[in-house]
This record gives C-alpha cells, sequence and structure tokens, in this order.
C-alpha cells in the first residue's frame, strides 16, 4: 500500500515535469508575458559567454528599433510584445526591407493580416530582416519551433516512461 502511494505520487511529479517541458519550451517564446529585457539588458557582458549568438555577431550592436533599408521604407507603427514584434511599414519599391531588434535564428516568421508570409533573412548583425513588396503591409514577426524540436521532446518524454516503466519492474 505504502509502495503504490509512493509509485503514484513519482508518477505524477514525472507527468508534471513531462508536461512543463513540452509545453514551456515554446509558450515562453509566444507568449505576451515573461521575463522582460531592455535594451540596458543587451551589453556585451549581460549575454553571458555569447554561446547562442551566430557568428559575428557584435552584442553592443545589437538593434532597439527597427531599421530601414532606407528613405523609401517607412515604419508606420511599431510594437514589441515579449516573443513577438507588429509592425505597419509602407514600402514605395520592390526591393525594400526592414530589420527589428531580434537576433536572427531560423524559425523566424513574419505574417500579414492576410497569413501571407514574408521572407525572413539574417540581415546586417544577425538582425531579423523582412524583405518588404511594395505597398502598406502589417506584419506579426515571431519565432516560430520546428517541428523536430517537439519530436525531440516526445523522444525525451518516452524516455521518462521507459525509464520509470523499468524501475517499477525492477524495484516496486
Amino acid at each position: 500500500a505504502e509502495g503504490e502511494k509512493r509509485e503514484k505520487i513519482i508518477v505524477c511529479l514525472c507527468i508534471l515535469a513531462a508536461l512543463q517541458g513540452l509545453y514551456g519550451g515554446g509558450e515562453m517564446l509566444t507568449q505576451k508575458s515573461g521575463w522582460i529585457y531592455d535594451s540596458t539588458a543587451l551589453g556585451s557582458d549581460n549575454l553571458i559567454g555569447g554561446e547562442y549568438l551566430l557568428t559575428g555577431t557584435k552584442p553592443e550592436q545589437v538593434l532597439k528599433v527597427p531599421r530601414v533599408s532606407g528613405q523609401d521604407v517607412s515604419i508606420l507603427q511599431y510594437r514589441k510584445n515579449i516573443g513577438n514584434i507588429q509592425l505597419m511599414v509602407n514600402c514605395e519599391n520592390e526591393n525594400g526591407y526592414v530589420e527589428v531588434p531580434f537576433l536572427y535564428y531560423k524559425g523566424y516568421t513574419a505574417v500579414d493580416q492576410e497569413k501571407r508570409m514574408y521572407s525572413v533573412t539574417a540581415g546586417d548583425n544577425n538582425q531579423v530582416r523582412i524583405l518588404l513588396p511594395q505597398g502598406k503591409s502589417e506584419l506579426e514577426i515571431a519565432f516560430q519551433e520546428p517541428f523536430y524540436w517537439r519530436a525531440a521532446e516526445s523522444i525525451s518524454l518516452m524516455g521518462i516512461a521507459a525509464v520509470l516503466w523499468i524501475g517499477k519492474r525492477r524495484f516496486l
């Protein structure tokens, strides 16, 4: 009886830990609340050792506000939330772009209100750069986790389940 109670507690704790790992990682990048980092936190000594910076990124040159390709692109509205940026821009030619204050990693997307995808690349100093068509665009820029992150989380969950199952058979 006492062994069954202990087993249930361990199983519940493992399930809670697994759910937190599966849900929490992606949620941190997409939710509207969480940790807030302002521009003063971007000093070179505040990026730990720079382990996650792309080669060639200069922390002291990280953008604090969006930058446009030239006078032919204007920012009409800008709002940076935690994990996403909402931006309204007007581009007078077909070769304009805007760079936003996110460091570029594979997985960033730029989508307008009609769900059209815009091309996202690494810009100057590895900032997120969105290539713009001619005209006015209202965009949301956010990070979308790759499918293989979710696959890796599933494999981890199966590993935890296997350890629990083997432990149950051997020790209880």
